[in-house]
């Protein structure tokens, strides 16, 4: 192979190509988990105050295998946790706290799924990027010694690090996307926690 090849193809990425492929790997599957999450929380987002209206309409309801059955198609966090608290609306006021903070737990489970795995893209990419760089430079000084005397040699490292160096570009791309997701998706998280608390807060109250 002579320069000109070298400088073209500047590193082979036999040694390294793994990490490309992992990169790879790591992309699609954040955009199936993005996309997932993405629906999965579109299909949950009640309005407020019209989750407040059907549970105030339940409240004198005494037929306590409908609620128990709206307790079972219910999707969001905010309909499950009130309807959880008018379940058990003959208890206490501190045992219905105990409710509410059990309901939202077991929900905030469901919601949280797949968060833990853009976490940890959005913490390991980039030095994943990082390991294909480093791999790909010592590949690089390594076949330094193939090339033949006279030859351009800085040509040489210069064009197979730039090589190497996209490794850490590609696992940058990779990282800040999920990372982005990560935060959007927690934040509707802690939003919807919020609208339960304050839906089951005044639950309690009227039923005081």
């Amino acid at each position: 192979m002579n320069i000109t090849e070298r400088i073209n193809h500047g590193l082979d990425w036999a040694g390294a190509e793994w990490v490309m492929w992992l990169l790879l790997i790591l992309s699609v599957l954040t955009l199936a988990c993005t996309l997932e999450r993405w629906l999965f929380m579109r299909s949950r987002k009640p309005e407020l105050e019209d989750t407040w209206k059907k549970l105030a309409g339940l409240m004198d309801n005494e037929d306590s295998e409908q609620i128990t059955a709206r307790l079972t198609e219910a999707t969001a966090m905010e309909e499950v946790v009130g309807l959880s608290v008018l379940k058990e609306r003959g208890r206490s006021a501190e045992a219905l706290e105990d409710v509410v903070q059990a309901a939202v737990t077991a929900e905030k489970l469901k919601y949280n799924r797949g968060l833990r795995f853009l976490a940890t893209t959005t913490s390991n990419a980039p030095f994943i990027g990082l390991l294909g760089t480093v791999v790909g430079i010592v590949q690089a000084f390594a076949k330094l010694a193939d090339v033949a005397p006279g030859a351009n040699r800085s040509q040489f490292i210069m064009g197979s690090i730039s090589e190497a160096l996209a490794a850490t570009a590609i696992g940058l791309l990779v990282a800040i996307p999920a990372a982005a997701a990560y935060n959007w998706f927690q934040g509707k998280v802690d939003d919807c926690e919020s609208r339960s608390l304050i839906l089951s807060r005044r639950l309690i109250a009227k039923l005081r």
